[in-house]
């Protein structure tokens, strides 16, 4: 039928009682099913080795003696060996921390107890490096798979260490952190929140604490709209809201959400206490209106002060502590002229006078540092300055009494000085046509009395006289009762 068959064939020679081949002997058996068998036999060993070359994980066979007797492609590479260096090794020997770490207790219990074993552990220099292994038990030793699982331990450390930092970030935070979910309740939160909203612990966990019964009914629109956002874009914006504190207080926050934990309806909401900022913008409203108030004060005061100054019918100066002129009244043009408006005690130069108070110094200019200003700027109370003035761009010349003050702040530093000039011209000129007709009055009596003691008696009339006319040492002032001293003037009151 064409089939081929495979024979195991034996021949020996076949000999007579003499010894001499006369033939042969031989024994057939056919082997076709044997040999059919040894080649599926070898085709499936070639199978496992391919199957046992492509599968990722490393795979050692270690038999009863701990000896390996096979080790994939792969396993050699992740130990960093070739195949052949580990075959026919103790893995002991090899690997000596192994059997003190992990690695050698498991084997050994799969090996006694012929049950599967799965663990992980770490294997230090030269390997340095966490391996997932599983040893399959058997009558003839034990079968490991293991994989290099280092950078999921790295990256599960790498988690850890992140939660935990978040955990203290949690727990440590200044800002208030809270968790919660879009149905109004709290789920975790720090104790700079609880500190906020006055609540416990206690009261968190037994879940008394909602964010929704927190909140007045005023501001829940906002706490939506942030949701909202959440949803829409994972974060929302930073807005402004009231909590509501046991005691009914309201303390205003600001805050800001984010989706958390995978879960748009779980949120993480960073909360800052911002009491003391609206404390201080409530101050800072009412040092405004305050400044307001005191602004609309000052300009009505200025508006008074320029209208004094404006009806004012005596000269007044108001001076800086450097004896720059801040204000003049308009009778001051009277008396002056149009006059500069000096920047310091230095430039009061320019002003043009002639002490006419009758004692030395009668006649002599005015020095800048003089002048009632300037002397009321040093701390001085002038009370009863007479000078003769000459205004600017005119040679007319008036009397004028002056009297100065200084201003001090709070502090007692002076800051401004004052000065009033009343022009007494008339009474000076009423008080010299007085004085020449009383001596004309002495000269006629004089001339009509009997010798000199009669002269006497004159004098003694005259004089008696002007005390009963009021001409004693005062003068009044112009539909005024108020006195002003009466100069004696010589003929000539100043040079020239």
């Amino acid at each position: 039928d064409g089939t081929v068959r495979i024979w195991a064939s034996r021949k020996v020679p076949y000999r007579d009682s003499q010894g001499k081949v006369i033939g042969l002997l031989g024994i057939s058996r056919d082997i076709t099913a044997r040999k059919q068998l040894e080649a599926e036999l070898r085709a499936s060993r070639d199978r496992l080795s391919e199957v046992l070359s492509s599968i990722t994980d490393g795979l050692a066979v270690i038999d009863t003696d701990w000896r390996c007797t096979y080790l994939n492609a792969a396993g050699a590479d992740l130990l960093g060996v070739a195949p052949d260096t580990l075959v026919g090794q103790v893995v002991w020997d090899l690997y000596p921390e192994a059997e003190a770490l992990n690695f050698g207790p498991a084997y050994r219990r799969a090996m006694q107890t012929q049950q599967a074993e799965h663990f992980e552990a770490f294997y230090p220099a030269p390997l340095n490096k966490w391996l997932e292994c599983h040893a399959y038990p058997s009558p003839n030793g034990v079968s490991v798979f293991f994989r290099d699982v280092t950078h999921r331990h790295r990256d599960r450390q790498a988690l850890e260490r992140s939660e935990e930092r978040f955990r203290r970030m949690f727990a440590r935070n200044p800002i208030g952190v809270v968790t919660g979910d879009s149905s109004g309740q709290l789920l975790d939160a720090n104790e700079a929140f609880l500190r906020i909203i006055g609540r416990t612990s206690d009261e968190l966990q037994a879940g008394r604490i909602r964010w929704d019964e927190l909140t007045p009914p005023e501001h829940l629109p906002q706490d939506a709209k942030a949701i909202e956002e959440v949803r829409a874009q994972g974060v929302s914006s930073v807005y402004e809201k009231e909590y509501l504190r046991p005691d009914g207080t309201r303390v205003p926050v600001m805050l800001a959400c984010t989706q958390f934990g995978g879960d748009t309806e779980e949120l993480l909401a960073f909360v800052i206490d911002i009491s003391e900022r609206k404390q201080a913008e409530e101050r800072l409203r009412q040092r405004e209106a305050e400044a307001l108030s005191a602004a609309r004060r000052l300009a009505l005061q200025q508006k008074q002060m320029a209208a004094v100054m404006t009806a004012a019918p005596v000269g007044i100066y108001l001076a800086d502590r450097d004896g720059a002129l801040l204000l003049s009244s308009a009778e001051n043009n009277r008396l002056w002229g149009e006059h500069p408006m000096s920047r310091s005690v230095a430039e009061y130069r320019a002003w043009k006078g002639w002490w006419a108070d009758g004692s030395e110094r009668h006649g002599q200019p005015v020095q800048p540092h003089e002048w009632a200003l300037a002397r009321a700027l040093q701390g001085e109370h002038v009370m009863h300055d007479l000078v003769e003035i000459e205004a600017f761009g005119s040679s007319q010349r008036k009397t004028v009494l002056l009297r100065a003050r200084p201003i001090h702040d709070e502090d007692g530093r002076i800051v401004n000085a004052v000065v009033t000039q009343i022009d007494i011209t008339p009474q000076v000129e009423a008080e010299r046509a007085l004085r020449d007709s009383r001596d004309a009055a002495q000269r006629g009596l004089a001339a009509a009395a009997s010798p000199r003691p009669r002269r006497a008696r004159g004098r003694q009339a005259a004089t008696a006289f002007r005390e009963r006319r009021g001409l004693g040492r005062h003068l009044p002032f112009a539909r005024s009762q108020r006195r002003v001293p009466v100069v004696p003037l010589p003929r000539r009151a100043h040079p020239g």
